[in-house]
């Protein structure tokens, strides 16, 4: 092992990873490890390369290659190269068969807080208490992570291009989406205390490294797969403190009774993402509003069961779009992340900036301050040398 990259995490909402018991009772960096995979392959798909099926047609290093190249005279980093030909630049990153990771990420101690939601609705106290509570439907006692946590990432090889990845990763994640599970319920928002902004260079490094050829093969982009940058869309909106006066409500609270007065952060993603009080509710404005059908918000939101009605795994399918919890930012005001991938099928990521507009608009009316949108094709040509 060779250098070490140490970066503080602040949490603006809880981080959650779960154990085998599908709780969160210690932070998993395998966890971590596989939701910074999950944001990398979408990047490299935005940027024009191929990515693996890791659960069925994985990488494979060529161990063949690689040795008949040192044989044959040629040096470390021309061996690796042969080795790596047919290798994409998720697995060089992540490991592959034959190839290992090429970074270990070690966790120290990280604070941990109860965890609890609030409901607009009593009816989601009991989705609330079953999906997080198990068959006991308990939340009192579970604890999520929260604060500021310290991540060491300690390099193999070719730590210059390894550390501009992870860096630009990890900065990509606290810019544009979350870190862990469960983010379409608001876990995983987060903030990078002192590290530079990384997101330019680690894009070019990547994308220079695809051109040569040397270890990345170049294919050409598909954006049919809903998870591509290509398809990103990232926004941002400031909510007066008055508008979510229906969250602060004792009655609104579930879990431990001592976050009952919680205000910098307001667990209430479930309500804002499917059924709440009054206007709140994407999943039903869209259904009943807008006049969606149930397989075209399916293929958005992800696959929901109906009254009555069971879902096999098979058929399950997560969301494409995750609401953050609305987090504080001063005394009045607090900011919401949107953040997710338009389904090529359903419609492309302008018309799901619109839709998201037209839905907080409809939800908070002008308590609501939209701050713009940033889509995954603006970040791809940063990262391929445009402006």
């Amino acid at each position: 092992m060779g250098e070490t990259l140490t970066i503080s995490i602040r949490t603006l909402t809880p981080i959650w990873t779960g154990d085998v018991n599908g709780q969160c009772s210690e932070i998993k960096e395998t966890g971590i490890i596989g939701s910074m995979r999950w944001w990398y392959e979408a990047i490299v798909r935005g940027m024009g390369c191929k990515v693996c099926d890791s659960l069925n047609e994985s990488c494979k290093f060529d161990t063949k290659g690689y040795r008949d190249a040192l044989g044959s005279g040629k040096s470390i980093e021309n061996a690796l190269a042969a080795g790596l030909k047919e290798v994409c630049p998720v697995c060089c990153l992540f490991g592959c068969n034959g190839w290992k990771r090429q970074f270990q990420l070690h966790i120290g101690d990280a604070p941990t807080t109860p965890l609890h939601f609030r409901t607009s609705a009593n009816m989601n106290k009991n989705w609330l208490k079953r999906m997080f509570g198990g068959e006991s439907q308990k939340i009192d006692d579970l604890n999520v992570f929260y604060g500021d946590i310290i991540f060491k990432l300690t390099f193999r090889v070719d730590t210059d291009y390894v550390h501009s990845q992870l860096n630009m990763l990890l900065r990509f994640v606290s810019e544009y989406g979350g870190l862990g599970a469960k983010m379409q319920h608001g876990f995983g928002l987060v903030n990078i205390l002192d590290a530079e902004s990384a997101i330019k260079n680690g894009l070019k490094e990547l994308s220079q490294r695809i051109k040569t050829g040397v270890f990345l093969q170049e294919i050409e982009s598909s954006s049919s797969i809903s998870y591509n940058l290509e398809n990103f869309i990232c926004l941002n909106y400031d909510l007066a403190e008055s508008s979510l006066a229906i969250f602060k409500n004792s009655n609104s609270h579930l879990g431990n009774k001592s976050k009952i007065d919680e205000d910098k952060y307001f667990p209430c993603s479930f309500d804002l993402r499917y059924k709440g009080w009054k206007n709140i509710g994407m999943r039903v404005w869209l259904e009943k509003t807008e006049g969606w059908n149930h397989s075209r918000v399916n293929a958005l939101m992800g696959v929901s069961e109906k009254k009555g009605e069971s879902i096999s795994d098979e058929d399950r399918a997560s969301s494409c779009l995750f609401f953050g919890m609305p987090y504080k930012l001063n005394e009045n005001n607090y900011r919401l992340k949107i953040f997710g991938f338009a389904p090529p099928s359903v419609l492309n990521p302008d018309d799901l900036s619109n839709l998201c507009e037209k839905y907080m608009h409809h939800a908070f009316g002008k308590e609501c301050k939209s701050l713009g949108s940033t889509f995954g094709r603006e970040i791809i040509k940063i990262g391929k040398g445009g402006r």
